[in-house]
Formats: C-alpha cells, sequence, structure tokens
C-alpha cells in the first residue's frame, strides 16, 4: 500500500499555484488589450446603416438602431423622402416635405406632395442672374419658365472708340475719338469704332508708333521672339519727317513646325519711303526675305521728301 500522507499537501500546494495564475491573467484592468472594449468608439463600425455596435460589460456588440432614427446611409440625393431605421436593422423611407434643394434662378420653387414626390410651382422672383450690358433683364413667365424682357438702361460701357445705347432691347453702337491714338502700336480709333486706323501725320509730324524712340540702330525698337505662323507677325503704325529713318528688329524663334516660312514685310505709305531688310532694300511697297531660327533680323524704314505716315507689317 503506498504512503499517501503528504498527498493533502500536493493537492494544496497545485490549488494555490493555479490560483496564484488565476490572478496573474485577472488583474489587468485594461479589457481592450485582450479584445474588449472601455467605450462604444473603440467598437468597429456596425455591418449594415441601421445596426450599431456598443461596448457592453467590456465586449462590442453589435445590435438594430431604434425605430425611427435616420438612417447613417448619405440623404444627399434624396428628394421628398428620408431613410430612417424601422428596429429590425433594416431602412425605410418616409415622406419629408423638408427634403428639398432648389435650383438657383430657374423660376421655380420646389414643393412636395403628401406621398413625397417632388412637384413645382412658379416663383416669379427666382430669375436667372442679369447679365449686364446686353440690353435686357431676366424675367420669370406666368408658367415658371425663364425669359427676358428689354431693359434700355442696361447699355455696356464705352469702349475707347465706341460709346453704346439700347433702344428697344436692341444695341447700337456710335464711333467716338475719331483719330485718338488707342494702341501702343499706333493704331488710331477708326470710322468703324475700332482701334484700327492708322492716323495721318499732324502738323508736327509726331510718331505715334513704336519707332518714336527708334532713330538709330542701337535704340531699334525690339518686337521680341516671333514664330513662323503668319498670325504671329506684327501690324504698326508710324510717322517719320522728311530723311528720318526708324528702326525695328525681331528674333526667329524658330516655333511653328506645322506652318510654312515665307519671310515677308510690307509698308504702306503716305509718300515715298524706303524699306529695308538688313542690306536688302526696296521703295516698292514690299519684299520678301531670308531667316534662320535663332537669326536677328533688323529692318528700317526712311521717308524720302515729306513727313509721311505709313502701316508696316511683316511676319515669317
Amino acid at each position: 500500500m503506498k504512503n499517501l500522507r503528504h498527498l493533502p499537501g500536493v493537492i494544496v500546494a497545485a490549488g494555490i499555484a493555479m490560483v496564484s495564475s488565476a490572478c496573474l491573467f485577472s488583474s489587468s484592468s485594461d479589457d481592450s488589450d485582450y479584445g474588449g472594449c472601455r467605450t462604444d468608439a473603440e467598437c468597429p463600425a456596425p455591418s449594415q446603416p441601421c445596426r450599431e455596435n456598443r461596448c457592453v460589460a467590456g465586449v462590442c456588440t453589435e445590435g438594430n438602431v431604434p425605430a425611427g432614427v435616420n438612417s447613417r446611409r448619405s440623404q444627399a440625393d434624396l428628394v421628398c423622402r428620408r431613410l430612417v431605421c424601422d428596429g429590425n436593422g433594416l431602412e425605410t423611407s418616409i415622406v419629408d416635405v423638408t427634403a428639398v434643394t432648389d435650383t438657383p434662378h430657374d423660376c421655380k420653387q420646389t414643393t412636395c406632395t403628401a406621398e413625397g414626390n417632388p412637384a413645382f410651382t412658379p416663383s416669379a422672383g427666382d430669375v436667372a442672374e442679369d447679365k449686364a450690358g446686353d440690353c435686357k433683364k431676366p424675367t420669370c413667365t406666368a408658367d415658371g419658365l425663364p425669359s427676358t424682357a428689354n431693359d434700355d438702361a442696361d447699355p455696356p460701357p464705352p469702349s475707347t472708340c465706341m460709346s453704346y445705347t439700347c433702344s428697344n432691347g436692341t444695341l447700337k453702337g456710335t464711333p467716338i475719338n475719331k483719330g485718338m491714338v488707342c494702341a501702343p502700336t499706333g493704331f488710331s480709333c477708326g470710322a468703324s469704332g475700332k482701334c484700327d486706323t492708322c492716323p495721318a501725320p499732324d502738323a508736327s509730324c509726331t510718331d505715334p508708333g513704336p519707332g518714336k524712340n527708334a532713330r538709330s540702330p542701337s535704340t531699334a525698337y525690339h518686337w521680341g521672339d516671333i514664330g513662323r505662323c503668319d498670325s504671329g507677325g506684327r501690324t504698326f503704325c508710324g510717322v517719320l519727317g522728311a530723311g528720318q529713318t526708324a528702326y525695328f528688329r525681331f528674333r526667329d524663334d524658330g516655333t511653328g513646325a506645322l506652318c510654312q516660312l515665307d519671310p515677308h514685310i510690307e509698308v504702306s505709305p503716305t509718300a515715298e519711303v524706303s524699306l529695308c531688310v538688313g542690306s536688302q532694300c526696296t521703295t516698292t511697297g514690299g519684299m520678301s526675305f531670308s531667316s534662320t531660327s535663332g537669326q536677328e533680323i533688323t529692318f528700317s524704314v526712311t521717308a524720302k521728301t515729306a513727313c509721311t505716315g505709313y502701316t508696316l507689317s511683316f511676319h515669317l
């Protein structure tokens, strides 16, 4: 027969060890370290818009949102309706006459029927934004449609060369400031009300254009880089006293791969002039010249016998 005198002591020791071990794992007050929670915010997002996760006794528990509470789903696109929870974790749609968004300036106001359907009523005050200077003012028809009415008090502001009035809703322009220089290129206001006319020389032979301070090669007016499409060229006006010369230059920047390179210069003077590109000169009004990418081109105009006005155009 075995000796069991020490058996109770063994059982007691084992029990103490088990209690000590249990105390070791339950002594922490931070349940979240072991998959638990302390607040609702520590719980994951619920699976549906009408379900919610709450922290209950240190454990995240998902349940149904109470009936009548708005669904968490976006309601931005709903008109006359609202999504609420039914208490069973599902959504249901109910009528909400406040869920309307009016489109501004469309002569209409959005309303809702008792059944939750959108409807529109005319709104005379919901006119379109007024476009200034068109001789019109926006209105709304009795049916709620955008319309316009004549407004003769709504002309556009005048330009340098044209003033405007309205007559029965129709715009009328009147040329003004004829002969006044209106651009750095020397153009003046013309009979059409546009800034498109080279002025006739005045008694003082005043140069209105860019050549007025370009009376020597060292002070030549620089037009900057010019591309090889004809639209990249320049047209300008000038006036020269007898024997005076104006100098100009530009750089062929080589741009315009799809455009044809056809360098040309043309002058239309009120009296005889000499037009030169480099050492090549003419008195017949225009000429072609050669150019390479990156080249600086210098040209000049010289009046022969009298105060002379001119229009000059060039392109590559």
